[in-house]
């Protein structure tokens, strides 16, 4: 049985979409595009429009849509809870990280992955993504006017840190950075999964934006560090 997955990638300038159709024996890239996503105030400007034009130039009828929007606007972070239930873990979640963020744990979508080897001190060690409602609402209002119904949104850059870490070697560490016009990602994969994200916002200008991509991998290597169980230096940095 054949089936169509459609991948968008929407960043703060440009929008990538990748049509896969795939069969029980194969799968192959049918179409792909970028679209620049215009400033605000520009005739027909904005992701509304991008959409668009992807919906124009691909046949996503019927297809299967994940969706990765840009990981500034979410919070991570790797919280221990003294439990293991997925059920109980997401019931308590939004009211363990509401003291570190600035919105209510009502105004706020949580997701998690509980990592292995987590139980050994009698905690569980999660790593929570946040985002506020009202900063994801009009990404999926302007996927429903194209008629898109993403059955999984994440962040910008994790898909690509997921994949690296399953071909590592299961001791190996590595580092997956990824840069936009506006902000950065860094993902620290070991253990075959991402274990730790760490988001910031980048300015414009070149030198700048070196010493501000330096500063935060040391920054976040030195959380890494003060993890329980934290895994071997990382050997290779993906960009």
């Amino acid at each position: 049985m054949s089936r169509k997955v459609l991948g968008l990638d929407i960043r703060s300038d440009s929008l990538c979409a990748v049509l896969v159709k795939g069969s029980l024996r194969e799968s192959r890239i049918a179409a792909a595009l970028t679209v620049p996503i215009e400033a605000a105030g520009e005739e027909s400007s904005g992701l509304p429009a991008a959409l668009k034009a992807v919906a124009a130039a691909m046949d996503l009828q019927n297809a299967d849509c994940v969706v990765a929007v840009p990981a500034s606007l979410f919070s991570c972070r790797n919280v221990f809870v003294p439990f293991g239930n997925s059920k109980k873990i997401r019931m308590v979640l939004p009211y363990e990280l509401e003291p570190h963020l600035p919105y209510p744990a009502d105004e706020m979508l949580v997701d998690f992955t509980i990592l292995d080897g987590s139980e050994d001190r009698g905690e569980t060690e999660v790593l929570t993504v946040a985002v506020e409602r009202k900063r994801l609402a009009p990404i999926l209002a302007a996927l429903a006017a194209v008629k898109i119904e993403p059955e999984r949104v994440t962040l910008s850059g994790f898909a690509a840190a997921a994949w690296i870490g399953r071909n590592l070697e299961p001791d190996q560490t590595a580092l997956c950075l990824d840069i936009g016009e506006t902000s950065g990602a860094l993902f620290v994969v070991a253990g075959a999964r991402v274990r730790l994200i760490r988001t910031f916002p980048l300015p414009a200008e070149p030198a700048a934006r070196g010493r501000a991509v330096r500063s935060h991998i040391r920054l976040t290597m030195g959380a890494l560090n003060e993890l329980p169980g934290a895994p071997k230096p990382p050997e290779a940095i993906f960009m």
